[in-house]
């Protein structure tokens, strides 16, 4: 095993800072940006068939119009009100035509194979937009902390040229607009379909939006009895000296360290307890998944244990119980995810015939139990069998996979064995001593010394 561990969690210190944002007139403009729409549906993956991510985007949007509007100080706008085709640069091109404090696109996320889930926001690269895309982002990932989402982060991602990867983002920071997308959850994924699969989700989802903004901004409401112009102080995350937040970056490395080790088995219910082993010098690991046959399939993914985006930390290392029972043949190795979903593949344990008696056994024991494979092995005249020996209830395993049998039991049956083979011994040894001794004494009596005796014949002995 890989003796490569990553001592402490990887962690960041996060703590409070004043406002990056003004407002450039008298008070905010805000353009609200509802993703895809006309001929571009988004997404279509929605495990209930019923949504198209475009119309997904125009309920929420419009709830989040309609909330940050109930707001003093702000000026909002949409760009679209319909299913209407707009190219991202017209979308960025309205954003400046109106002179836009900021600009939010909604939208809401889906992975190729189905297997994500949670919350994230895609912020500029460019400073000083980028710490006010990230500052927004702290504000609104705690908000979706607190509504049950898993946290996937506030995120840059680069084209091949250095900028902006997301078109509406490059767009709109060219114009002088800050930009960020917001993706709400994945759409087609059960852990996150609860947050999203009626029209009252969608517009909470926006009346979410228009909070976290408000908080932002510091904006209070009449309406709505609330005043955030002090929230700033307390919440908001800095920004690094440099305007950039490092963990941000997409670093396009995979995580370092992926290292398993069977730690117990249990022969009667056929648990596993897996040492996990994990480590990213660069990003935050986000997930782990395993599986059972080799890699042909895989479980769901899960979070890390001790993940926390706020504090950005994980736990490195720790133990997963996962269940083998009825696999003749398990494989096992796991997987892990940092926050831009590079992955990194363990090393395999083969852990065939570490349930011989757990009732997963092949040949004459296949699907017996642990209790029936003892009674037939006391009753049978194979004396290899197991007959009084205890068959131990957990098994581990040495680091290098091989199974370690911890029974220690010695019952009176194999203590009278060996004292029979010791007495043995000793007898056998007492007589071909004496033997040896009785021939020296009689090649004495014939005047023929001992060590002539194997070279003379017979007719050469003197009488």
């Amino acid at each position: 095993m890989l003796l490569l561990l990553w001592l402490g969690a990887f962690k960041l210190d996060v703590y409070a800072a004043p406002r990056l944002i003004n407002p450039k007139g008298d008070g905010f403009v805000i353009v609200i940006d509802p993703g895809h729409g006309g001929d571009n549906n988004g997404t279509e993956g929605h495990l209930n068939g019923s949504y198209l991510e475009k119309q997904m985007t125009m309920i929420t949007s419009q709830a989040l119009y309609d909330e940050l509007s109930k707001y003093e100080g702000v000026t909002v706008y949409m760009t679209r009100n319909n299913d209407a085709s707009l190219s991202l640069k017209e979308r960025a091109e309205f954003a400046a035509s109106v002179n836009a404090d900021m600009m939010f696109s909604v939208h809401y996320n889906a992975s190729v194979n189905h297997d994500l889930f949670g919350a994230e926001v895609w912020v500029p690269s460019d400073t000083p937009y980028h710490a006010h895309g990230y500052q927004f982002a702290m504000v609104e990932l705690q908000s979706f902390k607190d509504k049950g989402l898993f946290i996937r982060g506030a995120k840059t991602k680069l084209n091949d040229a250095g900028e902006n990867y997301y078109g509406i983002i490059r767009e709109a920071t060219a114009l002088g607009v800050p930009a960020v997308i917001i993706e709400h959850c994945h759409v087609d994924n059960a852990v996150d379909i609860g947050y999203c699969d009626t029209d009252e989700d969608l517009r909470a989802f926006g009346v979410l939006d228009a909070t976290s903004i408000a908080k932002y901004l510091g904006l209070k409401s009449s309406a709505l009895g609330v005043d955030y112009s002090a929230y700033a102080a307390k919440d908001l995350a800095s920004a690094e000296p440099d305007g950039r937040i490092s963990l941000v970056f997409n670093t396009y490395t995979d995580p370092d360290v992926c290292e398993i080790s069977p730690e117990e088995v249990n022969n009667e219910t056929g648990d596993v307890v897996i040492n996990v082993t994990a480590a990213d010098y660069d990003d935050l690991l986000m997930y782990f998944d395993y599986s059972t046959d080799g890699g042909e399939t895989f479980s769901e993914r899960l979070p890390m244990p001790g993940y926390d985006y706020f504090n950005k930390s994980v736990q490195d290392s720790f133990e997963y119980t996962i269940n083998l029972q009825g696999n003749n043949e398990p494989v096992v190795m796991f997987r892990v995810y940092n926050i831009f979903d590079r992955m990194k593949e363990s090393n395999v344990l083969e852990l065939a015939g570490a349930f011989s008696f757990a009732g997963n056994g092949t040949g004459e024991n296949a699907g017996k139990t642990r209790e029936e494979i003892i009674a037939e092995a006391k009753e049978s005249k194979n004396k290899r069998q197991i007959i009084e020996k205890e068959i131990p209830g957990t098994l581990t395993f040495a680091p290098n996979g091989e199974l370690i049998d911890e029974d220690t039991g010695f019952s009176l049956k194999d203590f009278l064995i060996i004292v029979l083979i010791l007495v043995t011994l000793v007898f056998v040894t007492a007589f071909f001593v004496q033997l040896f001794s009785y021939k020296k004494r009689r090649k004495k009596r014939r005047g023929i010394k001992s060590y002539d005796y194997d070279i003379y014949s017979k007719d050469n002995y003197h009488y």
